[in-house]
């Protein structure tokens, strides 16, 4: 679980990341970024981020909070 305050950002290295996708797009927003993802909490509540790379596929689940 990645927790992150409204307004935060986290990035990730992402080797040759391939694709991206985000459950609740209300909730956090996606960005590739060289080699990295940047997940951006935009308002409070849960989502999943799927991150797709030839390691295989990720699921990342992110909590927003104030």
């Amino acid at each position: 679980v990645l927790e992150l305050k409204v307004g935060a950002k986290h990035r990730r290295v992402v080797p040759s990341l391939q694709r991206l996708a985000v459950g609740d797009p209300s909730v956090a927003d996606l960005e590739a970024d060289a080699g990295a993802v940047v997940i951006k909490a935009k308002q409070v509540g849960k989502t999943t981020v799927v991150i797709w790379s030839p390691a295989g596929r990720r699921m990342v689940e992110v909590h927003v909070v104030r």
